[in-house]
């Protein structure tokens, strides 16, 4: 357990995951959302019917794929450069979310990959700077 959540925080720092003041912006009818976990672990999605999603972190941002159900926001976004393969399940009525990275077997609880939760909420595009 402490060696899996090392390589959880070791994967945060690694990727930028941690936003102190990133500035966010997205299309005018695209919906932003903030998601917060433990320990700081902050990121924006930007979610764009019909399909597309954008993983919007302090470096950079990912697109990917948006699958939209009544219940349920999926979005999945593959290995970019040296960022992994990431999915992340967003609970449209509760805000809550599953975050996972690294291998593409999402779900399977593979101890190579990072799994996160927390809440996401909408968010306003606003330049902070």
């Amino acid at each position: 357990m402490a060696r899996h959540y090392m390589r959880i925080k070791e994967l945060i720092a690694a990727t930028g995951l941690v936003m102190a003041s990133a500035t966010v912006q997205a299309d005018d009818d695209a919906l932003l959302l903030e998601c917060r976990g433990a320990e700081e672990f902050v990121f924006h999605v930007s979610i764009e019917p019909p399909e597309t999603a954008k993983l919007i972190l302090s470096t950079g941002s990912v697109s990917g794929q948006a699958t939209i159900s009544d219940n349920f926001y999926q979005l999945y976004f593959p290995q970019y450069s040296s960022y992994p393969n990431t999915q992340v399940i967003v609970n449209r009525l509760s805000g809550l979310f599953t975050f996972e990275s690294g291998n593409a077997d999402f779900g399977s609880e593979s101890p190579n990959n990072t799994q996160r939760s927390g809440k996401c909420t909408r968010a306003k595009p606003e330049d902070k700077l």
